[in-house]
């Protein structure tokens, strides 16, 4: 079956992604792509999810993926997540979400300059693993991808920013973990002052 094309929008800002009538009647399936794009949006999961492709496009989003104690972490599973829209606060607080090989980016990578200001935040232990290609930019500023509280990401390739992109951002804090199988690669380009762009990575914390 082929990759639906139009993206399937959650319908509100707060519910149930693993929840039938929460979408409106019909679960996607794992062939269609999904969006939210509901500003200030909560959403949780009841059960194991999977989608072909998830996409953020509104400000301040949570998804709060953690459970109860005793009960076994939420799996998300997708091949693509992309937040490429200006001045995105989101966070993925628990759960495991496998992205199968497929792509991980803070940005639009075939735009330029449309998702600058954004935080990405991997949060309550969080896993997200199998990611293929991350991208944190592309030619875009100020972007910041967050690791915190023992949350972990393992990928192979990292493009940190993919263009003349300036002040973007890695965080991996308290006790978090940041792994990466093949490379990590930086673009470094001098504007026409002679000056260059230039990108930051901390790593704070116990662990």
């Amino acid at each position: 079956m082929a990759l639906t094309v139009c993206a399937v929008d959650f319908p509100s800002a707060v519910g149930d992604i693993a929840s039938v009538s929460d979408w409106g009647g019909t679960l996607p399936a794992v062939t269609d792509s999904v969006r939210f794009a509901v500003d200030d949006g909560i959403y949780t999961a009841s059960d194991d999810v999977q989608f072909a492709a998830m996409t953020v496009t509104a400000k301040n989003v949570k998804f709060n993926m953690g459970v109860t104690e005793g009960e076994e972490s939420r799996n998300l599973k997708f091949k693509s997540f992309m937040a490429p829209s200006y001045g995105q606060d989101i966070t993925l607080n628990g759960g495991i979400w496998d992205f199968q090989g497929g792509f991980f980016s803070l940005c639009n990578k075939n735009t330029n300059k449309q998702s600058s200001r954004q935080i990405v935040e991997i949060d309550g232990g969080a896993i997200v693993t199998n990611v293929g290609l991350f991208r944190i930019a592309y030619r875009d500023n100020y972007n910041t991808l967050r690791l915190s509280n023992g949350s972990k990401m393992y990928f192979s390739k990292c493009d940190w920013d993919y263009g003349a992109g300036k002040s973007n951002a890695v965080e991996v804090l308290s006790g978090s973990e940041l792994v990466a199988s093949s490379y990590i690669r930086d673009s470094y380009y001098s504007s026409g002052d002679g000056t260059y762009t230039h990108n930051r990575f901390f790593v704070s914390g116990e662990g």
